[in-house]
């Protein structure tokens, strides 16, 4: 195939961030390769299989199944056309209402939720237009020779949907042990992947793994929520210091860090607070594996990033910083990316976007003042900035927490 070093890299990129694919012919689609191939629970597999000859070259479409889990599809080769599948992946995390919802629609047994609940948690959540994404359509720009791919929906129509779910959910018996290990399974390696996330520090998969967070999964094993989740809060305290540990850690900060936890676990009053505080421990093992990486940096670059960090309202762009430590910028910049891996101007910007990100959450301040704070004169780029690191602009960002919070209440 024409591009094949390009076609293996996207591989290598879906595989290391979980995103099941497969490259068939439409003799491999009839036989219902595809189905088990994506490990699909829904009508997806057989209405693509009846639909095959609609897809066109140039163009990348994406279907969303009675499930609400996402696919993207494309046509490969030029004289016998085959079909390169990406799925299944989540827009956003599922939580137990959606659950509830998408089983009362199909007439789904109650019983069955168990599963749905591990088939969800092993499932990658991808934005629109994130990263992953988005190097799918530059690949599909590449081999179509276009500068834009055009994007359109796969619709699937209710019935097309009803006549799979009795093929699938429906047969599904609760004694099902090896259909259930499956998703047990997969689960298992969806939280080795969160744990490998913090032992390399890396803080901003945080939302990649949102529906670790969510407290309406945590499997029921006591009667009280808040003790269940209580429960649940304990066992990845002891996972996140593990991780945090393979990541560097001395034990002497991990000692401290996991034993302030563990007092603020024994002390919630409402089951709510549980995914918010989940999400506060796996930050706080993150930048306990970032600090201790800094060790190794050179002692220029440690000056470099303390000045960064200390006021990123100030103009802090790296021909200044480079003058401020008194080295030209070409040696910082060289020495910054051998220690980091990023470039001073990249550390910025990520630096910035997450106190951004902070204050929209934490504040009342005008998205202007939020701007001036992270040292950006013009709103504008800004709010450009902010979508392309969080796929939303400021204001949808600090909406959706709003819509959050109030739900909670």
């Amino acid at each position: 195939m024409e591009f094949q070093g390009e076609f293996e890299l996207l591989c290598r990129i879906l595989d290391k961030n979980r995103i099941r694919h497969v490259r068939l012919s439409k003799s491999e689609i009839e036989a219902e390769v595809l189905q088990n191939e994506l490990d699909m629970l829904s009508s997806a597999g057989k209405i693509i299989a009846d639909r095959f000859e609609e897809l066109k070259r140039g163009t990348v479409y994406k279907l969303r199944d009675e499930f609400v889990c996402s696919f993207k599809l494309m046509l490969l080769g030029l004289k016998e056309p085959e079909l390169f599948a990406i799925g299944p992946y989540l827009d956003e995390p599922v939580n137990d209402e959606t659950i509830r919802e998408i089983m009362e629609q199909a007439s789904i047994s109650p019983q069955k939720a168990a599963y749905l609940r591990e088939y969800y948690l092993a499932i990658p959540v991808f934005s629109e237009g994130e990263g992953v994404l988005s190097m799918l359509d530059a690949f599909a720009e590449r081999i179509y020779k276009l500068d834009a791919v055009k994007h359109c929906d796969f619709i699937n129509t209710p019935k097309e949907q009803n006549d799979h779910l009795s093929q699938s959910m429906h047969d599904l018996a609760p004694e099902d042990t090896l259909t259930i290990m499956k998703a047990i399974e997969r689960r298992y390696e969806y939280e080795n992947e969160l744990m490998r996330a913090v032992s390399r520090g890396k803080r901003d998969l945080e939302n990649r793994f949102a529906g670790a967070f969510d407290s309406s999964f945590l499997e029921k094993r006591n009667k009280s929520p808040l003790r269940n989740g209580q429960n649940y809060c304990i066992i990845m305290n002891t996972l996140l210091r593990k991780a945090a540990e393979n990541g560097g850690v001395h034990p002497i900060y991990l000692d401290k860090t996991s034993s302030e936890f563990a007092k603020k676990i024994e002390g919630f009053s409402d089951v709510r607070e549980i995914g918010s505080f989940m999400k506060e421990m796996f930050l706080a093992y993150c930048k306990l594996v970032r600090r201790e990486r800094s060790k190794f940096f050179s002692p220029i670059v440690k000056e470099c990033i303390r000045i960064i960090e200390s006021d990123l309202s100030a103009d802090i762009a790296p021909g200044k910083l480079a003058s401020m430590l008194e080295v030209s910028l070409g040696y910082l910049s060289g020495i910054f990316k051998r220690d980091t891996g990023k470039t001073v101007s990249q550390y910025i910007r990520e630096c910035r976007m997450e106190y951004a990100e902070y204050l929209l959450a934490h504040s009342e301040l005008q998205i202007q003042t939020v701007a001036l704070h992270c040292g950006i004169v013009d709103v504008q780029y800004f709010s450009k900035l902010f979508k392309k690191q969080f796929g939303k602009t400021p204001s949808e960002y600090r909406e959706q927490k709003r819509s959050h919070l109030a739900s909670d209440k």
